[in-house]
């Protein structure tokens, strides 16, 4: 193990080569890795990297409702990917060596917060799907004014877009028409509530449509 005098560097954290630098009470310290060592924490990183570019592109994917999903932040983005970092694995590709990661469609969150979510089931046809919404009441304390949405994501063309389901305390039935280039097999959709002044949200609930 060697020392760093932070008189002379000043601090300094993260990898370069085989040694890893770090601080501890004040004082930078290096540490060099094992060649096993050394691949183990190359491979962890490149799988943090596959998880980041992918959930990285689908947050542009869902700009519109991350925007809404996550509120009171500065980069949506980023709470988007930290959010869903465990929902997503990645395996390497035994000829290319490559790691590709997969994400857990139906454990995605698109919003988090501590508003009660609003029950809604869903049922499909050929073009369109049907939301049921159930309407709540003011007894549990709840504001009736709460605004309910879901968000569609189509996984093989990297298309969304989001619909109104109306408010908490309407209920009711919801049709919306499912863009003919779309297939039902690869779409998505999220549900979640939005409190009137946007600054609270629900936890998104997935919804299965097949």
């Amino acid at each position: 193990m060697g020392k760093i005098n932070p008189n002379l560097t000043g601090f300094f954290q993260g990898k370069v080569g085989k040694n890893v630098y770090y601080v501890v009470n004040d004082t930078n310290f290096v540490r060099t890795l094992s060649e096993k060592k050394r691949e183990k924490f190359e491979e962890g990183q490149l799988k943090q990297q596959a998880k980041i570019a992918l959930l990285g592109q689908l947050s542009g994917v869902l700009k519109e409702t991350t925007r809404m999903g996550f509120p009171g932040v500065h980069n949506h983005s980023n709470e988007f990917v930290s959010a869903n970092m465990e929902r997503v694995t990645v395996e390497q590709e035994p000829e290319s060596g490559r790691w590709i990661a997969t994400v857990d469609y139906a454990s995605l969150l698109v919003s988090r917060g501590r508003l009660m979510p609003v029950v809604v089931s869903a049922s499909s046809e050929e073009g369109s799907i049907a939301f049921s919404v159930t309407g709540m009441s003011e007894e549990f304390g709840l504001s009736m004014d709460d605004l309910v949405f879901a968000s569609f994501m189509d996984e093989m063309r990297l298309f969304s877009w989001r619909v109104s389901l109306g408010t908490r305390g309407e209920g009711g039935i919801k049709t919306v028409t499912v863009p003919s280039f779309c297939s039902l097999e690869n779409l998505h959709a999220y549900v979640f509530t939005v409190s009137k002044n946007g600054k609270e949200v629900s936890t998104s609930v997935y919804l299965p449509l097949n």
